[in-house]
Parts: structure tokens; C-alpha cells; sequence
């Protein structure tokens, strides 16, 4: 039932009443085919009504269905705009845990520690030698908060986007020269060059997940 608004179908709606968060999830096949203003203002349109129905915390998503790319927005007075997208949101998450992003519930220090052991663990699994540890997922990290694709690609192909990102941000800021070179420099370690590349993509979808859970914007 339309009730008058321009806007009346969302395609998902998940409530926590005792929490009183709401999410609003649209999907769209092919978001690049899309006019941005128009899918950003049908999100807003449902955000408003949520708003009066509820009076709900709100956290809106508009999810690519022909990949795994997400936009997230949620704050205080809510606006679907530039200013309130989260930029560190790579995919879809549990209710539980986008509810804990935006109360900002803090991961307990034993929560970390288990994050920490396991991400060790798989690293030493894969072969990735302890001295190099540090370094590669510090690499990892510093691709992914700058847009490192690699679903479904080769290994060769993921060292390569990481490689052209890391000589990007070397011509931006020559302060950190030696720093990403040294970065630069752990790719070339061969147990890194041998990993199979559903394994590389464990690891990033794994640095990718702690990332999210410990960092609130």
C-alpha cells in the first residue's frame, strides 16, 4: 500500500525492538547502471518514514545484488549523503554486529586477543613466515582502506593491485617513502608470491572482518 509516498516498496527491513535499532537494506542489479541522486534519495524517502513509524536508530544499505559491494550510512539525524556513508563498510554484516558499530560497543580486550591469535594461526597455516607477518598484514590493511579488489582474482593479480596502490600512495606522500617500500618489499617474499589465491582471499576477507568489528567511523 502506497499511503500517499513516492517510495513505498524497500526490499528488506530488520528491527530490533528492544535495542531500538532498525536496518534498511535496498537492493539494486547493477548499481553503476543507476542514477546516484535518485537511489540516494528513494533510501532517504524510506529512512523519513522509518523515522515517524518508529522513531528507530536507523542504519540504511544499499547493496550491489551482482557482487559483494555495499554502501552503509547511519548517525544521528540521518542523511543519505557523503558525509554520513561509512567508509570502512566492505559487505554485509550480522544485525548484531551493525548494532555494535553504531552504538559503538568496543570489542573487549579478550575478543582482540582471540582475533589476534586467530588470524596468527591461519597465517602460519598458509606458510607466511612469522618474520614477515607483521609487515604483510599491515600491507593488507593499507591496500583494503584503499580499495584493493580481489574476488576471484589470481594471486599474481591481487600482489599486482597491491603493488599499484602502494606506488600510488608513494607519489602522495613522499614522507612515508621508506615505509611503503618496506611494505612494497613483502610481496616479493616468495611464500607470499606461492599463496593460492582462495588462500590470499581468506586472509584479506579475515583482515577485512576484525578490521570492521574494531574500527568505528
Amino acid at each position: 500500500m502506497k499511503s500517499g509516498r513516492t517510495h513505498s516498496f524497500l526490499d528488506i527491513r530488520f528491527e530490533d525492538k528492544a535495542r531500538h535499532i532498525s536496518i534498511l537494506v535496498e537492493l539494486k542489479n547493477n548499481a553503476d547502471n543507476w542514477n546516484k541522486r535518485e537511489i540516494e534519495q528513494q533510501l532517504q524517502a524510506y529512512v523519513e518514514y522509518e523515522k515517524v513509524l518508529t522513531g528507530n536508530k536507523i542504519i540504511a544499505i544499499i547493496a550491489n545484488t551482482e557482487d559483494e559491494r555495499v554502501w552503509v550510512w547511519w548517525g544521528s539525524d540521518l542523511k543519505i549523503d557523503d558525509a554520513h556513508k561509512r567508509t570502512n563498510q566492505f559487505e554485509i554484516l550480522s544485525f548484531d554486529e551493525y548494532a555494535d558499530l553504531y552504538l559503538g560497543r568496543k570489542n573487549n580486550k579478550q575478543e582482540v586477543i582471540r582475533s589476534t591469535y586467530a588470524l596468527n594461526e591461519k597465517l602460519h597455516g598458509y606458510g607466511i613466515p612469522e618474520k614477515r607477518r607483521s609487515q604483510f598484514v599491515g600491507t593488507c590493511l593499507l591496500c583494503l582502506k584503499n580499495g584493493l579488489l580481489f574476488k576471484d582474482q589470481p594471486t599474481k593479480s591481487i600482489i599486482g593491485g597491491m603493488v599499484d596502490i602502494l606506488e600510488n600512495l608513494l607519489v602522495k606522500d613522499l614522507n612515508k617513502a621508506e615505509k611503503l617500500v618496506a611494505l612494497k618489499g613483502v610481496l616479493e617474499d616468495q611464500k607470499i608470491e606461492e599463496l593460492k589465491k582462495e588462500n590470499f582471499a581468506d586472509i584479506l576477507v579475515f583482515i577485512k572482518r576484525i578490521t570492521i568489528r574494531r574500527t568505528i567511523e
